[in-house]
């Protein structure tokens, strides 16, 4: 997978978490008057949410704002997609590229004529495509080749793939699509900033 690709999802992950914390702090600044250091509640679970949530959660941020994080429910268990994007950022920030892997499809075959074999079509890692696709009898003894579907002169058989980006062995996300798995994330995000949307229109 293209590092290239890696850092561009870190990237997007980085900005949606931000945005998070950004929130946090300016919640902190209109509730005590002054910055400080806060972010984002998340937690590991439910339990450790709530240990943390009256007191602290009302002095940081008001006993509106807390009500409103404590229905975002910020943990596993709560909104399992924005704990995700949580971990996965850490992920990123602290440790290394986010994994990516690919997931490759057989979109059509045609014109491959079939005779007592059969026939597999193994799609290259990383998912490149441009140096073609690998056809073979997986062993058997029989055969098989490519017409033209009627036209004379031209051997037109031909094979379709797709290729899907998805996570790779990080928790909670893994497998899943990477372009749908961000777009879900960023309607969450902003979910949550559109809660708070009163706070500062008052």
């Amino acid at each position: 997978m293209p590092r290239r690709l890696q850092t561009i999802t870190g990237d997007v992950l980085t900005n949606l978490r931000s945005a998070l914390d950004y929130l946090a702090g300016e919640l902190h600044l209109k509730h005590c008057k002054k910055r400080g250091k806060v972010y984002f509640p998340f937690a590991k679970s439910r339990d450790a949410f709530l240990r943390q949530t009256e007191k602290e959660l009302e002095n940081n941020f008001g006993a509106h704002a807390a009500e409103e994080f404590k229905r975002v429910e910020p943990y596993p268990g709560g909104n399992d997609l924005l704990h995700a994007l949580h971990e996965t950022r850490n992920v990123d920030s602290h440790n290394f590229l986010v994994p990516l892997s690919t997931e490759g499809t057989l979109a059509f075959a045609r014109y491959i004529n079939v005779a007592n074999a059969k026939v597999g079509f193994k799609i290259p890692k990383p998912g490149r495509l441009d140096e073609g696709l690998v056809i073979s009898n997986l062993g058997t003894s029989g055969t098989f080749s490519f017409s033209d579907g009627g036209a004379s002169g031209a051997n037109l058989g031909s094979v379709g793939a797709s290729i899907e980006m998805a996570f790779g062995d990080i928790p909670m996300l893994k497998g899943r699509p990477v372009i749908g798995t961000l777009v879900a994330m960023q309607k969450e995000v902003t979910g949550v900033l559109e809660r708070f949307h009163s706070e500062f229109s008052q």
